[in-house]
């Protein structure tokens, strides 16, 4: 019961903060937090891990689709210039941009079978 209660608020405390900032939905957190309460705290860590890989791949992915990918270099290139010519401070800049959104169950999951494959 222990490891069932700290998978659980392990898989709920890696996506609270992106969920408050409102980066993810619910149901992703919720997703993750009762695959932490089957699996544990040891699982959710690797699953964490390929997860974070899963949702980077798929994030390349569809910039290449929609063909964005340079142009986000390009802003990249910007917010480092603005960060030197600040003297490190944080400036907020392009805050007109669209959103590209994507169901972040499909990293969850994919970092979850990953985990499956990693541990074994």
């Amino acid at each position: 019961m222990g490891q069932s209660l700290l998978g659980f608020l392990a898989g709920l405390c890696i996506l609270f903060i992106p969920f408050t900032l409102g980066g993810m939905g619910a149901g992703d957190v919720k997703l993750l937090a009762v695959i932490g309460a089957i699996k544990g705290p040891l699982f959710i860590f690797y699953t964490a891990l390929g997860m974070a890989l899963a949702g980077g791949i798929i994030s390349l992915i569809i910039l290449i689709y929609k063909r964005q990918l340079i142009n986000l270099f390009g802003r990249l290139l910007s917010g480092i210039k603005l960060l030197f010519a600040t003297g490190g401070k944080v400036v907020a800049f392009d805050l007109n941009r669209e959103k590209i959104m994507f169901p972040y169950g499909l990293a969850i999951v994919a970092g979850t079978a990953s985990a499956f494959w990693w541990m074994g």
